[in-house]
């Protein structure tokens, strides 16, 4: 990967939240497009690079949304760590198969945070926040990535075969 694109990338992610944001929400659930582009980066990423930049896309989106600090960076660089893991590991070159891999980390880093914010008794009832924000920004934002991947037409993942 380029070091160019990390940031080159953020800037656009943060041009295209702050521009558009607002119009892309939808009975108040938007697409978490910071962590869209951590699946797209952490796919082809090594396990270590991908905690990197989840961390830092973590403490960026932190920093400008008003939430703790630190709440995404824990909850990011956990799941760019396993995204590029499961990235090494399984046959992913069907788009759906993706899909459901961005839907999972989705839900993963949702779980993390509200996990975190137990921990710290700042957050609201469990099942509200799973049925009324988790799911709903897990399947917006997965159709979102679906979107880019058929528009870009080149799948994030680099196809990885078993061996036997």
């Amino acid at each position: 990967m380029s070091i160019l694109i990390f940031p080159v990338a953020l800037v656009g992610i943060t041009v295209l939240q702050v521009t558009w944001g607002e119009s892309f929400r939808i009975l108040g659930i938007g697409p978490d497009l910071f962590l869209l582009l951590l699946f797209f980066l952490s796919l082809p990423a090594e396990p270590e690079t991908a905690i990197a930049m989840g961390f830092l896309l973590g403490i960026y989106q932190d920093t400008f949304s008003g939430s703790p600090l630190g709440l995404r960076a824990f909850s990011f660089s956990l799941v760019g760590f396993l995204l590029a893991k499961l990235a090494k590991e399984l046959y992913l070159s069907k788009l759906m198969t993706q899909a459901l891999l961005l839907f999972l980390a989705v839900c993963a880093s949702g779980l993390a945070t509200l996990l975190n914010l137990y921990f710290f008794r700042l957050s609201r009832p469990f099942l509200e926040t799973l049925l009324g924000l988790i799911l709903p920004e897990a399947i917006y934002t997965t159709l979102a990535g679906l979107l880019v991947m058929v528009i870009l037409s080149t799948p994030p993942l680099r196809k990885v075969h078993h061996e036997s």
